[in-house]
């Protein structure tokens, strides 16, 4: 099974989630940047038309390689991140050394603001322009316009016990994290349980993510919200 994240320790994400914070890596600034009503239109951006020239050069090194999927040289990459944030993407996969441009990097995943989280998913295309062939167990991602409207209308459980079944990449449960007594999220694959304790660890939200066949990780509990 190939599965490009690892686990690392909270100091990396911790890390890592600062860098991004700081370069401003959030979807209300991103859609203005990129002319977007909200993620979903992320397909639809036409770049040769943006001035980004004009960005802060992290938050350029940031759309560039996190969400366009783009190399970027290894020596540029380490210069902007600064030496811990650059080792602590390395140590959790969110970049590894690139196939096709020597001296360069590239992020196999895809990374991207929702809903006010940093959100880590499967990639909608190859890096470096390989062809794509998703994993029979891929994890979507949590732009598309059916799940913002989804995440828009979910009531919430306050002070409850939600479970976000089947959950993917675990936004959903991250969602109701912020009101609810307990947040938590399962999948019946191990690729999406594993993306979605990543990218609760990312955000530092109290999310358990569970694996399991429909409701057999969670089997004698009751929840307020499903």
């Amino acid at each position: 099974m190939d599965l490009p994240l690892r686990i690392a320790a909270a100091e990396e994400f911790a890390c890592v989630r600062e860098f991004l914070q700081h370069c401003a890596f959030d979807d209300m600034r991103l859609c203005r940047v990129l002319g977007m009503e909200d993620m979903s239109g992320f397909g639809r951006v036409r770049w040769d038309e943006l001035r980004l020239e004009t960005l802060p050069h992290p938050q350029r090194w940031c759309i560039s390689v996190l969400l366009r999927g783009l190399p970027a040289p290894e020596s540029e990459s380490r210069k902007v991140c600064g030496k811990e944030a650059f080792a602590a993407f390395c140590s959790l996969g969110l970049l590894r050394p690139a196939r096709k441009t020597p001296g360069a990097v590239v992020c196999p995943v895809w990374v991207y603001p929702v809903d006010g989280f940093v959100v880590v998913s499967d990639p909608c295309q190859g890096a470096e322009g390989d062809p794509y062939t998703p994993p029979p167990d891929v994890v979507f991602p949590a732009s598309y316009s059916g799940t913002l409207r989804f995440l828009q209308l979910m009531p919430e459980a306050v002070n409850g016990d939600a479970l976000d079944l089947c959950g993917g990449s675990g936004v959903g449960a991250m969602h109701q994290s912020r009101t609810a007594r307990v947040a938590a999220t399962a999948d019946v694959t191990e690729r999406a349980a594993l993306f979605a304790e990543f990218n609760a660890r990312l955000n530092a939200a109290p999310v358990t993510s569970l694996c399991g066949d429909l409701y057999d990780p969670v089997a004698g509990r009751q929840f307020d919200l499903i």
